[in-house]
């Protein structure tokens, strides 16, 4: 089961979902199509170069989609400063994981899937006072 935001541009507390998950988290895998965009005009390449240079970056393809690779890295300040820079739905594709098991995923820009695991929901609705009974609870699985 997971919590679906259909549009993370119209949810309230998104900004204090996304945080949240980007402190408890411990790791994340963004995903790019290959390539380079030389104009910058490609969304779906928006902070490749950024990702690319962090430290201990793993790179392999992707099998979500032709032409693609992941990168998987630690949540360091300097990732973390990267991913806050994308605060809006900037990022096309990412996921965020603790131990490596993967607990929020952004999808299409818009669309953002919490997995439902009593103890970190719980303290996701104490911590930042977030009330995800107003989005969808949907069979879904991050992993």
């Amino acid at each position: 089961m997971a919590y679906f935001i259909n549009s993370i541009s119209k949810f309230e507390d998104w900004e204090k979902v996304y945080h949240f998950f980007l402190e408890y988290c411990d790791s994340f895998i963004v995903y790019y199509p290959n390539g380079n965009d030389p104009r910058g005009d490609n969304p779906l390449l928006e902070g490749k170069k950024k990702f690319e240079q962090l430290p201990d970056i793993e790179t392999k393809p992707w099998s979500g989609m032709a032409d693609s690779s992941e990168f998987k890295g630690k949540l360091t300040e300097e990732s973390k400063r990267l991913f806050k820079n994308y605060t809006e739905p900037r990022l096309w594709h990412f996921d965020l994981l603790k131990h490596n098991e993967k607990l929020f995923k952004v999808e299409d820009f818009t669309k953002c899937f919490i997995a439902d695991k009593s103890n970190i929901t719980e303290k996701l609705k104490a911590t930042k006072k977030v009330d995800l009974s107003v989005v969808d609870n949907i069979e879904y699985h991050l992993n």
